[in-house]
């Protein structure tokens, strides 16, 4: 099921102002976050078919560079390659809102039963915010929204498999709190973002590729049937989004009501592309690996 086939009726949802504000801010996150990673998530199918296979290109350059699974890693890994996967996202995602002055705590969680890693505004174990008030960072999905955690569902387009996040069952990574800011180390990993232009990922890679070097493969249809032949083919994500994006959320306090779903017409050009390239495999091959 994709984005297209979820249901038409809207959603609507009332939340208290902080919520409503940390919705608005996640949207804002997302958009950026999104933007940052220029060919999208390396283990995202999508993105690596509207790419050319640039995006899980970039993954390599960036985890080869920078092979530990910490949060500077992960930072430099976005500085370095603007490559990843989920966790990556979610790095730059808490990076990002531990600029903000947030009288709420950023949480980085990694679900192990989903292999996924996102940032929460908010704890869902304090009930000041539970599930109906801790809000959604994850710009890694195709089509990112922000969602409070009572309405968030990763959703596999190629299985139909819908899973609820669940915070608790997983490990928080990194959490910070209101007046305990993350190290200005990191943060400024995050402010000095320095794209890699194409050209430079398809020579780095080949430098460390010696298989792509010999065959003389690059970034194109012949990198995205590598990828696709290759042993980590079927690990890869087809992940485009992680709540219902038409749900609408209504202040309280205010009245006013909202979607939290805007994306760039960056991202929504390049998951349009993701979609009709994996349309046509899907009709002529009928599955994603070779």
């Amino acid at each position: 099921m994709g984005i297209r086939q979820l249901p038409r009726a809207p959603k609507r949802i009332r939340v208290d102002a902080q919520t409503f504000e940390h919705l608005e801010l996640a949207q804002t996150v997302n958009l950026v976050v999104k933007d940052a990673f220029v060919a999208g998530a390396g283990n995202q199918r999508l993105d690596i078919l509207a790419s050319g296979g640039e995006s899980w290109a970039r993954r390599e350059l960036a985890t080869t560079k920078f092979p530990r699974g910490n949060t500077e890693s992960q930072l430099q890994r976005v500085q370095y390659a603007q490559g990843g996967h989920c966790s990556t996202h979610a790095a730059l995602s808490a990076a990002m809102l531990a600029q903000h002055a947030l009288k709420a705590p950023v949480v980085q969680i990694w679900e192990n039963e989903m292999d996924h890693v996102y940032a929460l505004i908010g704890d869902p174990r304090d009930p000041v915010y539970g599930e109906k008030n801790t809000v959604v960072v994850d710009p890694w999905v195709g089509a990112p929204s922000a969602c409070t955690l009572a309405e968030a569902r990763l959703h596999d387009a190629g299985s139909g498999e819908v899973t609820k996040f669940r915070p608790e069952r997983g490990l928080r990574t990194g959490v910070y709190n209101p007046g305990q800011p993350m190290p200005a180390q990191q943060v400024n990993i995050a402010r000095n973002i320095y794209r890699m232009d194409t050209e430079q990922v398809d020579k780095r890679l080949a430098k460390i590729n010696k298989t792509l070097r010999k065959d003389g493969v690059g970034i194109g249809a012949g990198l995205v049937d590598h990828i696709r032949r290759g042993q980590d083919a079927g690990t890869l994500f087809d992940c485009r989004v992680s709540t219902d994006p038409r749900t609408e959320y209504e202040n309280r306090s205010t009245g006013q009501v909202k979607t939290f779903d805007a994306l760039s017409p960056q991202t929504a050009d390049r998951l349009r592309r993701g979609d009709a390239a994996m349309n046509a495999i899907m009709r002529t091959e009928g599955r994603w690996r070779k």
